[in-house]
């Protein structure tokens, strides 16, 4: 991806066949990570826990555009660890 970017920003970037292509991959990308998040999400969403989890995180996400995701992911990790254990 990142020399489909140099292409795109340097001398090859005002080529049409070159946007279009740098296009196309990034929408296959984009397609292939919405692909892994739903099979995922079928495999691993279970339980109460993990559908609060995940709806929180999504909602973080969107609506809270400085937080970075690796914070996102550790305290959800966290959350799950304590909800886990205190279940149990």
């Amino acid at each position: 991806m990142l020399v489909l970017s140099e292409i795109k920003k340097g001398k090859y970037g005002n080529n049409k066949s070159n946007k279009a292509f740098v296009e196309g991959v990034t929408a296959a990308v984009i397609g292939a990570k919405a692909g892994v998040v739903v099979i995922i999400a079928t495999r691993r969403i279970t339980d109460l826990a993990t559908v609060l989890i995940a709806i929180a995180s999504v909602f973080i996400i969107l609506y809270f555009k400085k937080i970075q995701e690796p914070y996102i992911i550790i305290v959800a990790a966290i959350v799950g660890l304590i909800l886990k254990t205190s279940v149990v």
